[in-house]
Parts: structure tokens; sequence; C-alpha cells
């Protein structure tokens, strides 16, 4: 899909959540609603472990199987149910609406019990999806839905660990048959490895491999997979020429320390908003859509030419892994590009950044974006955290501003330097110490850092002149001196191992 279709098709569905339009899927006035939920997603797709050849591709055969799978178990709902058909798709839930008919809730355990005992033996417990329906007569039952959802998901896995109303023991445990591996890819014990390209691994990250390898030129057979469509889901590949990019080719692109940037994005208060619609089909589906379209599909367009890697994407959040400054670059565009999309009084959302070296484990390194996108959230939303800080979104564009500024002002290699490096770093102190703001008392050491360290008005930069001005003088470049400062120090600092 180009980007002009992405973006009549952004503002179709826009219409569609306001009111303005009708939507195509079929809502059924009297049936049974089914909603469908992966669990345990994250784990299970950030697992790979960084260094071992492949971490990449595996990432993104991770997250192909997490939607691929979502949609064959919506399939298998609709074939149960008869007469139905998924309402909507996207970021591991769906919702179906089905013709109401006697014995649907057996029916539904039943299925439920399949799909817990397929998962179990095919991920050991890592990941779990949960079925939980409410009959109804209307629009969607939003509230019942969640109440349901949220009892289901108190007893993950029920059926395979329970398939009798009892535990059953010998599922924590395989048999001590033989001798065992831990495979270096995925660090789980495996009865069995192979090798793969040189590199002895396990049978799943082999397969992994495969389907990243496959889905980095997207050439999958549609006869085996008919019901994924390549704009649902995650695809996009950074390529060296015509070899996708691992996480040590997407370092060497950043500019100054050759570091990755994690970029967590959620959209803020989802949940209540979907509430606030009151249970209209046509504009819930319109707003699930449009969620879905902007962070799985605009979002590709948006960096199709860049060496930014998109771990997964769709339904309300997004998390991206690149070069740290042209992540941080995108945060900025994504925020210009949703308020485009959703108005400057609708929808908005929270981000949260961290910096990390490609070989760092991408869980952890996930955890700590999740963590920023938290304290984003927790002071006011519609923020950004990234490099210690947050900021509202119009702080961020001038953070990056002035931070690409001060880079140009500070080059360390040159004896013309506008900015040398003493001053940044006592501006960098006092900014995040503040010097006894109450008191005022960082005004003369400042003052003082000017006189010592900088050349007279008139033998600098103009523009390095006026935001000096600015930061003796207390204002925004003041409050924004510590990141600003921060990204300049990054940006110019020359790579090392």
């Amino acid at each position: 899909m180009d980007v002009s279709r992405v973006q009549q098709s952004l503002g179709r569905l826009k219409r569609v959540w306001s009111g303005e339009l009708a939507a195509d899927a079929v809502w059924l006035l009297k049936g049974v609603a089914i909603v469908g939920d992966f669990a345990g997603i994250q784990a299970y797709v950030l697992r790979p472990v960084p260094g071992a050849r492949g971490a990449a591709k595996r990432l993104r055969a991770r997250s192909f199987r997490v939607a691929e799978r979502t949609l064959r178990i919506a399939e298998a709902v609709c074939q149960e149910f008869g007469a139905a058909s998924p309402y909507y798709v996207a970021g591991g839930r769906f919702l179906v609406s089905a013709p109401l008919q006697d014995g649907w809730r057996a029916r539904l355990a039943t299925l439920q019990a399949s799909i817990d005992r397929k998962l179990f033996d095919r991920f050991g417990g890592e990941v779990a999806f949960h079925l939980a329906a409410t009959d109804y007569a209307g629009g969607v039952p939003t509230q019942a839905l969640f109440d349901e959802l949220q009892r289901r998901r108190a007893r993950p896995l029920e059926y395979a660990l329970m398939p009798e109303g009892g535990w059953s023991e010998k599922k924590f445990f395989d048999k001590a048959v033989g001798e065992w591996y831990k495979c270096p890819a995925c660090l789980r014990t495996v009865p069995r490895l192979r090798e793969v390209a040189g590199e002895v691994i396990c049978e799943g990250c082999a397969r992994d491999i495969e389907i990243g390898t496959r889905l980095s030129r997207w050439n999958f057979d549609p006869g085996k997979v008919p019901h994924v469509r390549r704009e649902d889901v995650v695809h996009h590949f950074p390529m060296i020429g015509d070899q996708p990019a691992s996480f040590e080719d997407l370092v060497t692109k950043a500019a100054g320390k050759q570091w990755l940037g994690h970029l967590r994005i959620d959209a803020d208060h989802a949940g209540k908003n979907f509430l606030k619609l009151g249970g209209d089909p046509t504009r819930i589906w319109g707003l699930s859509r449009l969620l879905h379209t902007f962070f799985c599909q605009r979002v590709q367009e948006l960096i199709k030419d860049s060496f930014v890697y998109p771990v997964y994407g769709g339904g309300d959040d997004l998390y991206v892994i690149g070069p740290w400054n042209l992540v941080l670059d995108l945060a900025e565009k994504l925020r210009d590009e949703f308020e485009a999309c959703t108005g400057p009084e609708g929808l908005t959302f929270s981000a949260g950044f961290a910096l990390g070296k490609p070989h760092q484990h991408i869980l952890t390194k996930s955890e700590e974006a999740a963590a920023a996108l938290e304290k984003a959230k927790k002071q006011g939303r519609n923020r950004i955290c990234a490099l210690g800080t947050v900021m509202q979104w119009n702080e961020f564009r001038e953070v990056l501003r002035e931070g690409k500024a001060v880079c140009q002002w500070y080059k360390p290699a040159a004896g013309s330097a506008s900015l040398p490096s003493g001053f940044l770093q006592d501006v960098l102190w006092l900014a995040q110490t503040q010097g006894d703001v109450e008191r005022g008392l960082w005004k003369p050491l400042l003052r003082h850092q000017v006189v010592r360290n900088l050349k007279p008005p008139g033998k600098i930069d103009e523009g390095c002149e006026k935001w000096v001005r600015g930061l003796m003088a207390g204002g925004p470049e003041w409050q924004r001196a510590a990141v600003a400062v921060r990204y300049a120090l990054l940006a110019a600092q020359q790579a090392k191992d």
C-alpha cells in the first residue's frame, strides 16, 4: 500500500470513528460477542538473544507468528460458531460477532481447551490466548467483555494444566532422557540442536531464521497463509544493499556514539476512548482500525527508507529499534503525523526511550523503554521520556533542534569550536543539580563559566551566542539545557567499543 492510499485510509477511518461514515464490517443486532487476546507476547517476541546470529530475523519471525496465530484463532472461532466473521483483528486481539446459539458457552470452552493444549505443546507455557464472550442485544457490550476477559486472564492455560479438574504435575517436567542442551540463541533448554549457517541452535530458532529471512523479502506463498495480508502485519526490514541489516549494521548508522535507541509508544487512555463510544459498533471499528492502520501501515511508510527496525506495531502500541538519533527523530515525526490523523483535540500517545548497545538483551532494553513510557504517562500523558527527562512534545521538538545546534557548535576535534567541552560539562552539571535553584546560585556559577571558557561576544557563532544568553537569563533554553547538551555530547562523541 503506497503513502497516498494509507493517508486516504486514515482519513476515512477518522471519519468513521467520529461518526461521519459507516464501517464496512457487519455487527449483528443480537448475538454473542467474542473477544480474543494474546498474553505473554512481549517475553516471547523479545526472547532472541542479541549477538547470536540472525537476532533481527528471529524477532521479525516471532512478531509475525503472533499476528498469524491471532488470525488463525479468529478464523477457528468463526468456523465454530458459523455465520460469523471477525469484526476487527489487530495487535494480538480480535472481536467477533456471532449468532446467538444454544450451548455457546460449552462450545467456547471446548475451543478454549483446544487452544490451551496446542499453545502449551507448541510454546511450553510461554504464551497463552484467552477467549471471553457474552451475549448481547444492540451495540458492543464493552464493559461486559472487559469483565469476562479479566476473569479468563486469571486462569491462563487452564485446560492444558488442569485437564481433569486438578493440576497435571507432569506438565511442569520433562523426562530426563538422554542429553539436553541450552540454545545460545534463545537460552531455552532443548533435547536437540542443529547447525544453521555455521551456528548450532534449536529447531525453533532455526525455523524463526527461515521465516525471518522470507519476511525480509516478503516472499510468502499466498496459498499457505491466505489470511495474512501484507499491510496488516509489520514487515519492514532495513536493508544494507540487498541483504537484511543486523543490529550491528544498524548501530553504525548512528550519529556520534554508536548506540541503538529503543522506543516504546502507547496510545493514551485507549480503553477509556473505546468506552466513550457507548458500544457503537461502527465507531469502535473505526477507532480500532485507525489505531492499527497508523501503528502498522503508516509507521512502515514513514521508515521505509531508513535504518529503523519495527519490532512490532499494531493495535495501539509500537516498539522500534534503530540508530539512537534516528529513533528520536522518528518519535517527533510520529507525533506530528498522529496529531494530523486524529486532530489536536483527538487521541494522543506517550513514548519512552532507552539507549542500548547492539549486544544488550532486547527484552531488558524494552523494559527500560517501558519504564520510561510509564514515567511519561504518570506525569500527565501526551509526553515522551527520553535521555532522562519527561517532556511535552513541543518541548521535545525544541530539545532536538537545540541539541543538533549545540552539536554543531561543539566540535572536539576542531580548534575553532564555539563551545568547549569543559563549558558543556559544567552546563550539564549545573542544569542537573540546578545549583540551588531556589536561591539562584546557579546563575553566578554559569556566568563564571561563560566568562572563563567562551570567546567574547561577536567572536562566536551568532546562534550560539543567542543560546548562551538564553541560558544565562534562565529562560526556556535553561530548562531544556540538560537534555540538549546530553544529546549534543552523544552526537559529537567518537565511536568507541
